[in-house]
């Protein structure tokens, strides 16, 4: 287990793949996770470079079983994105 907390990012996998299912679309993209080392922190420092890092998705979900899941029980294929620049992942952080 990696020793970052990933929780915030599982909760914006889940909520996209529930709207997935919403919109009835056939494909989904499942971003990449990124991590906080710490909860401890103000709100100054949650900007901070070091704090957030990027990690496999794979240390956050089962991603072939959620695509094998998904694939037969809803019809939705999921892809995942690999290979972002570090800048590109926490643009939104």
């Amino acid at each position: 287990m990696p020793s970052r907390c990933c929780y915030p990012s599982l909760r914006s996998h889940i909520n996209g793949l529930a709207l997935a299912l919403l919109l009835g679309v056939d494909g989904a993209i499942l971003p990449p996770a990124i991590c906080r080392a710490t909860f401890n922190v103000t709100l100054e420092h949650l900007a901070d470079d070091e704090l957030w890092s990027p990690q496999p998705l794979g240390t956050l979900l089962d991603v072939q079983r959620m695509q094998s899941h998904w694939r037969e029980r809803h019809g939705i294929e999921l892809e995942e994105v690999r290979g972002l620049p570090a800048h590109l992942l926490f643009a939104g952080v």
